[in-house]
């Protein structure tokens, strides 16, 4: 980029290319269908969520946590219900809230994705040592919580 433009932006959007240009390679290499990084991390999120931590999961906790509008987070659940690797499970007591749970094909799913993910880390971290990369993401944390602090 331009010396004379905020390396922050432009550097962090290069780089957010690059991963996705990566990690697509990689499941295209495996024989997968390419998906959107973003459902990677939305059905690792659930992965996470839901079996690890055996905690329940709505749509609203979808939205939140991946910083999406309600129109995206529900095409997003549509297509992975279509697909067969979430489905929406009826809450006692209230039947307008849905829970979301992972299928096996959802595991399956994020099973294969997780791998691309830390191959793709592992990429993005030659030649860095620990004491970098750990230095690398509490100045990241630290950037971000700038923008939690205060609006525009």
């Amino acid at each position: 980029m331009h010396d004379d433009k905020p390396r922050l932006l432009a550097d962090n959007h290069l780089f957010g290319v690059e991963t996705r240009k990566y990690f697509e390679k990689l499941q295209e290499k495996r024989g997968l269908d390419k998906s959107v990084i973003t459902h990677g991390w939305i059905i690792a999120y659930l992965y996470h969520t839901t079996i690890v931590e055996k905690q329940s999961v709505y749509q609203k906790d979808v939205e939140k946590k991946m910083h999406l509008p309600r129109s995206t987070a529900t095409t997003i659940l549509q297509k992975f219900e279509r697909e067969g690797m979430v489905r929406r499970v009826s809450v006692d007591g209230d039947a307008r809230l849905k829970r979301i749970e992972l299928t096996p094909g959802g595991v399956e799913f994020y099973n294969n994705t997780i791998t691309d993910f830390e191959e793709t880390e592992a990429r993005a971290r030659r030649g860095i040592t620990d004491e970098e990369y750990e230095q690398f993401l509490k100045i990241l944390d630290k950037m971000r919580s700038n923008f939690e602090k205060e609006e525009c």
